[in-house]
């Protein structure tokens, strides 16, 4: 008897210094695919070059992903981030047919997607119509502003590569702009998150928020600055796409819908709210283009590739499932 008891505290013993939970089981998701990833790539996966490619295509997707991590943490969801990207470089292709300065375009249409992020919240907060209802209502709106106003067409866009490549403060960094654009973002978001009472209230709101109401949490406006984050970083992400690839058409947010939710759910945060870690979000982003390379690499068809995706996701719910599982049984022990 007195062995038994032993071995039960030692495997929660073991369980508490790998600390498998559901909010850090996407770092060992991480060295798994990388594993993978570098075991049937023969190291093509793991050279440098590619993973710098990886990083700064992480940081688009990451900067979507944190905004779209906070809605849902509230415990709320925002559908029209493709679409918000979309109008922004609608709104930058316009502007610079139109002559415009660069930077005064980067600001103009970082500002119209906060604007967009604001509207969401808006809504949400003062309106009991659900988040889905509301955001997919402003995807279609945004999304055929964008179309209404510059077509499908793509448009190069030298001007906005210049901004940055132009500028010989920026030439040590060139390389690594995006990502470094990133670590910026989450750094600030990260301080305003955890040494404020802004992150408290996100995950309270998220967690049950009629008792937040109760508390004198501001959910509403909680909620506003979520979705006006949201639709900031999109606007980031709308300006590192166009600089990446110098250049995009209005349709080109589309798949970061998709793949924004889904970096979230691989980064441990909790689709019901209240639950979540944003620098597990990168994380998330990181294996979503990862995955990509990886299929890309190996020249599978692109439709097989979405298939794959949707097939990870599904794994990793389960794996997450299964460790909540294994803790809770874990704590009924200890009790």
């Amino acid at each position: 008897m007195v062995q038994n008891t032993y071995n039960k505290n030692k495997t929660v013993n073991i369980a508490n210094f790998f600390k498998i939970n559901e909010l850090n089981i996407s770092y060992y998701f991480m060295l798994f695919i990388v594993f993978v990833c570098a075991i049937v790539t023969k190291g093509i996966f793991v050279r440098w070059s590619n993973l710098v490619e990886l990083f700064n295509r992480a940081s688009i997707l990451g900067l979507i992903g944190l905004g779209e991590g906070l809605v849902i943490m509230t415990g709320g969801i925002d559908l029209s981030v493709g679409a918000i990207v979309g109008l922004c470089i609608s709104v930058m292709t316009i502007l610079i047919k139109k002559g415009v300065d660069p930077l005064i375009i980067v600001i103009i249409s970082i500002a119209v997607s906060g604007l967009c992020g604001l509207i969401n919240g808006f809504i949400v907060g003062r309106t009991k119509i659900p988040p889905f209802a509301i955001t997919l209502g402003t995807y279609l709106v945004f999304q055929s502003l964008a179309l209404f106003i510059v077509g499908a067409g793509a448009e190069d866009m030298p001007q906005i590569v210049q901004l940055v490549k132009g500028q010989k403060i920026f030439t040590p960094i060139l390389k690594y702009f995006p990502v470094l654009v990133l670590i910026l973002f989450l750094i600030i978001l990260g301080i305003i998150f955890f040494f404020t009472k802004f992150g408290v209230n996100v995950m309270a709101i998220g967690g049950n928020e009629k008792a937040s109401i109760f508390l004198g949490i501001k959910t509403k406006d909680v909620k506003l600055i979520c979705y006006l984050i949201t639709g900031f970083f999109c606007g980031i992400a709308a300006f590192l796409l166009i600089y990446q690839v110098g250049g995009a058409n209005p349709v080109a947010g589309q798949p970061y819908l998709l793949e924004s939710i889904m970096a979230v759910v691989i980064g441990g945060v909790s689709l019901n709210g209240g639950k979540g870690n944003i620098f597990n979000i990168i994380i998330g982003a990181f294996v979503m283009v990862s995955l990509t390379n990886l299929l890309n690499i190996l020249r599978v068809d692109p439709y097989i590739q979405e298939a794959s995706k949707g097939m990870l996701l599904l794994v990793f719910i389960y794996i997450i499932n299964a460790v909540l599982r294994y803790s809770e049984k874990n704590r009924r022990s200890i009790v």
